[in-house]
């Protein structure tokens, strides 16, 4: 039986279905142990929370906040395999094969967070695209039964969804290389005919590359950092539950590079952009878009992981290893990290 406590941040013909692979050896039960979940580059690292030890490392599929299952697609030939994979094991949990090629979509940087729709129980999916197609397709997360495929004329790019799914937002991709939000409301299979406004008035258009993403726990809204625009990098903050969008510009960022990262603190409402090549950390209030710089030696709100109980408090410092703290705060034991560049993501506490 698995628990999840979320990290204190708050980031063609078909084929038949798969069943559940069996369980190694279900007469045998390990203790109860707490394991950390940690982003590394595009991998997420499990890590035993007594000793520090590397129990797992996978693929960081497309997931929801429960961390339950990660999603993850893989192609030979004309068919897509779509395989979820328990974060702490490495179990293969079920899978499909689904006819065509299909990808998990990845919206900025270099992995798919909110191709989960915010309940766990949509999986959005990007088909190949040609002769001026865009295809998508939405899968339920239990791998019983075919994907609800659409199409659409033009170049679209999946951007995110609605909690239940009920909304696909789609970047669409204009000819002179500009894009603006489009949702697609799935219930009437078109999109609507209004893009998501933009509530600051800068414009129905946006430039700039994707390279940073963070979630609510809820599915909503999603904070989406873009770098390389004429003003500077700017966070995209939309309510997919609602289809409003607010642009939040970050002041002297013309000139920073690539190394952003953004982590959201849903306790205190703060949306948390660190940019590393200038040491510029800003702390912004996504409901007012009001942007500060953030009191020098503040950390990062997505280092840190609460177990369920909140006995322990885990950090990554500086150099990489992972500090353990208790309820007051006071440093209790400190473990070997898997990186300095990790991201405590959530707390997982299993049974076997």
């Amino acid at each position: 039986m698995y628990r999840t406590a979320l990290a204190s941040l708050m980031l063609v013909p078909a084929l038949a279905a798969c069943g559940a692979d069996p369980a190694p050896n279900a007469s045998r039960t390990a203790p109860e142990r707490d394991a950390l979940l940690a982003r590394v580059g595009d991998s997420l690292v499990a890590v035993d929370a007594r000793t520090g030890r590397t129990l797992q490392r996978v693929t960081l599929g497309a997931h929801d906040a429960s961390f339950d299952a990660l999603y993850t697609a893989a192609n030979a030939g004309d068919t897509t395999t779509i395989v979820a994979t328990h974060p702490v094991s490495g179990r293969r949990l079920r899978s499909i094969e689904l006819g065509g090629r299909w990808i998990v979509p990845v919206a900025a940087g270099s992995t798919p967070d909110g191709a989960v729709s915010g309940d766990g129980k949509v999986l959005a999916l990007a088909g190949s695209g040609g002769d001026g197609e865009s295809r998508f397709a939405l899968l339920a997360t239990d791998l019983k039964s075919q994907p609800r495929r659409f199409s659409l004329r033009g170049r679209y790019e999946f951007d995110a969804m609605a909690p239940d799914a009920s909304v696909l937002y789609l970047s669409e991709i204009r000819d002179d290389g500009r894009y603006r939000v489009r949702a697609y409301d799935v219930e009437s299979g078109a999109l609507r005919p209004q893009v998501v406004v933009d509530k600051t008035a800068v414009g129905l258009l946006m430039q700039g590359v994707p390279v940073t993403r963070a979630v609510d726990p809820s599915g909503s809204p999603v904070h989406t950092l873009y770098r390389g625009g004429p003003a500077g990098a700017f966070v995209h903050s939309l309510d997919t539950q609602r289809g409003t969008a607010l642009c939040i510009f970050l002041p002297n960022s013309r000139r920073a590079g690539p190394d952003w990262r953004i982590a959201l603190d849903p306790r205190l409402d703060e949306l948390h952009a660190l940019n590393r090549d200038r040491g510029t950390h800003y702390v912004i209030r996504p409901t007012s878009g009001e942007v500060t710089p953030a009191p020098p030696g503040t950390p990062l709100p997505g280092l840190a992981a609460s177990s369920a109980d909140d006995a322990r408090i885990y950090a990554i410092d500086p150099d990489g290893a992972i500090a353990v703290r208790d309820g007051t705060g006071a440093q209790i034991a400190t473990l070997p990290g898997p990186s300095a560049e990790a991201e405590l993501l959530a707390i997982r506490r299993s049974g076997s």
